[in-house]
């Protein structure tokens, strides 16, 4: 973040409103939400809302958004309200060190009954512009987010107008002080500019928004730098795809000094990448009052540390070792399921594995 605060006209707009983090409830607006902003503004986002006192939500988060300006913060102690309909209202001041730049007013919305969607509307005020309209829509936060990382050794590609790279190595990270939906891209190499050959580096931040269920591609939203004065810096926006079994592709498009096209296939891993063997577990029949033990294998095939563990959801079944695992690069776990059938029939379970992108397993089995 202090890098981004030294940027000409940075896109990271940093709401805080408090310390205290909302532990996800479903029963409760409180929790991690990820989001995205549509309207006359776009750009994407997580936020955290406490749980409620008499009314008040405090919340915390950030938003990466194609306003414009520095990074920004709320002035502390402020809240959005919610009233017995379950309506969101609140005017938020942002501050820039502590001097005000501009507010956010939230005019309006709530959550669906079962607590699994967000939607708020409001104008955002920012740096002496005109009030713009905005929509937030958000959902609950995965337990583990996707891999989305990865890096294009010499294989990415940035073009324009009088612009063309020869070696571009791309690298597309976890931004680690913001956290998912939060992405770093850095990178460098040779790119021939106006007929002439320069080193450049690049340096970007960017967001990720809510895609639709089941959909390989997301939108993404943030801003990127080069070090070459005549491509110079801009808003970043395009999408990072994951197809089936296949490494993740950024596309992105740099509205700088030039307009730039920026694009890589992600193909060796930079962060965990979790793989749990077998898909699935059949325990057979088992006599009532016995019990039977099968396991599946844990392994980090991508780079760095996969933390994570196993749970369960489902009668008949517990996680009898193997969790919480620890993984370097290349290392497997085994983990432990126990079937204990409590009665005669058919019983099945789900048992969700986080870390490194998460993956879930079922677990079947008959009680005899």
């Amino acid at each position: 973040m202090a890098k981004m605060g030294r940027w000409a006209v940075g896109v990271l707009i940093l709401l805080s409103l408090g310390t205290v983090q909302g532990i996800a409830q479903e029963t409760s607006l409180g929790g991690d939400w990820w989001v995205s902003i549509g309207g006359a503004d776009k750009g994407a986002g997580a936020l955290t809302f406490g749980v409620p006192a008499t009314g008040v939500f405090e919340v915390s988060g950030n938003l990466i958004t194609l306003g414009g300006g520095l990074p920004v913060s709320l002035a502390a102690g402020q809240a959005l309200r919610i009233d017995f309909r379950g309506r969101i209202t609140g005017t938020l001041n942002l501050e820039v060190e502590g001097i005000g730049v501009g507010v956010l007013e939230v005019t309006g919305g709530g959550t669906d009954p079962r607590f699994k969607k967000l939607r708020l509307k409001g104008f955002l005020t920012y740096d002496g512009m005109d009030p713009v309209f905005v929509r937030i829509k958000g959902e609950r936060m995965p337990e583990s987010p996707p891999v989305l990382t990865g890096r294009s050794i010499q294989e990415g590609l940035l073009k324009g107008r009088g612009i063309l790279s020869r070696t571009l190595d791309v690298v597309v990270g976890e931004e680690e002080e913001l956290g998912f939906p939060f992405f770093v891209v850095t990178g460098g190499g040779s790119v021939r500019v106006d007929g002439s050959d320069e080193d450049v580096i690049i340096l970007g931040v960017f967001a990720r928004s809510p895609s639709a269920a089941g959909s390989p591609k997301t939108n993404i939203f943030g801003w990127l730098e080069t070090t070459d004065p005549i491509m110079g810096a801009g808003p970043l926006l395009g999408n990072l795809r994951k197809p089936a079994s296949k490494p993740p592709e950024l596309k992105a498009l740099i509205r700088a000094d030039r307009r730039l096209q920026l694009s890589a296939k992600l193909k060796e891993p930079v962060s965990p990448i979790i793989s749990v063997t077998p898909d699935s577990i059949d325990f057979g029949s088992v006599e009532v009052g016995d019990s039977l033990q099968r396991s599946f294998t844990v392994t980090n095939i991508g780079a760095g540390t996969l933390d994570g563990d196993a749970t369960l959801v489902g009668d008949g079944f517990t996680v009898a070792s193997g969790t919480p695992y620890s993984l370097t690069a290349g290392q497997s776990a085994i983990v432990t399921i126990e079937f204990a059938p409590p009665s005669a029939g058919e019983f099945s379970a789900t048992v969700t594995f986080t870390g490194g992108g998460g993956t879930t397993r079922s677990v079947t089995g008959t009680g005899q």
